[in-house]
């Protein structure tokens, strides 16, 4: 596969032995990135294989790392030097010290994503690799200390409004409406992302909660409310979510999920504008 890595400048992460052998043996002249298993126990190299690492980089004639690398498991935990996290970082210290020990020179290294670089931590090594803060929200499960700006929106335009009775069913399955009010449909649904677990949930909109009423549909989603804004009519662009007012935090607590998967859920059908 070197064609096919240089062709589209790949740089392929090395986190098994097997994979390790192929890429030193195919003279291939792309970088040399390792990663280490420090006690994630997802995917890297096994500490305790260090030897035989060795032993294949000699062979090889190979005497530089381009990128040494680990992934913390519990870094959205509080890191307090007795803690998971600090238990990996000596280990990937440990592995770092033993190539050099050994003539390997390790030239770029990397360990902390979005909960540790929030913490401080970790961040002598050359890179670090932000995740879910480069959005806006913090990584950490409690007393965020990420004091960014939160740069993603979400906004649509209403498409209809009906005025709706109590025992009114809506939609598919006929879900009873509740009460007396207003449903506002917005061109927005499982095929962009809003997951069919939001059905029943509310958005908190400019300080308000609009429940979405009956089945979240593949293209539109209905939100209920009590009283309807003045401002508001067909066409009119709404947020259900932004960076500062109504936090995708909020959100993802409301609907039982984690931020992460909010964004990811997100997909191509949805417009996206990037601004400096």
């Amino acid at each position: 596969y070197k064609d096919l890595y240089s062709e589209h400048r790949i740089f392929p992460v090395i986190s098994n032995l097997s994979d390790l052998e192929i890429f030193l043996t195919d003279a291939n002249k792309l970088p040399l990135i390792l990663k280490f298993d420090s006690g994630m126990h997802r995917l890297g190299i096994d500490p305790d294989q260090f030897d035989f690492v060795l032993e294949l980089l000699k062979k090889n004639r190979k005497n530089e790392i381009n990128h040494l690398m680990t992934h913390f498991s519990n870094s959205f935990l509080n890191i307090n030097g007795k803690d998971k996290t600090t238990k990996q970082f000596t280990v990937f210290k440990q592995i770092k010290e033993l190539f050099k020990k050994n003539g390997i020179k390790v030239l770029n290294s990397s360990c902390s994503a979005s909960g540790a670089i929030e913490q401080k931590f970790g961040l002598l090594e050359s890179h670090i690799r932000p995740g879910l803060m480069l959005y806006g929200p913090s990584a950490l499960l409690q007393n965020p200390s990420w004091d960014g700006v939160g740069i993603s929106d979400l906004r649509t335009k209403i498409i209809k409004i009906m005025k709706v009775n109590k025992g009114t069913p809506i939609g598919y399955g006929g879900h009873v409406c509740h009460d007396n009010g207003y449903l506002v449909y917005l061109p927005l649904g499982y095929g962009d992302g809003l997951l069919t677990y939001y059905s029943g949930g509310c958005f908190f909109i400019e300080g308000q909660a609009y429940k979405v009423m009956g089945r979240v549909n593949m293209d539109m989603i209905a939100l209920y409310t009590k009283n309807l804004p003045k401002s508001w009519s067909v066409g009119t662009w709404i947020e259900l979510w932004n960076g500062i007012h109504q936090p995708v935090r909020n959100l993802a607590h409301e609907f039982k999920t984690h931020e992460y998967q909010i964004f990811t859920a997100i997909t191509e059908r949805v417009p996206r504008r990037y601004e400096n």
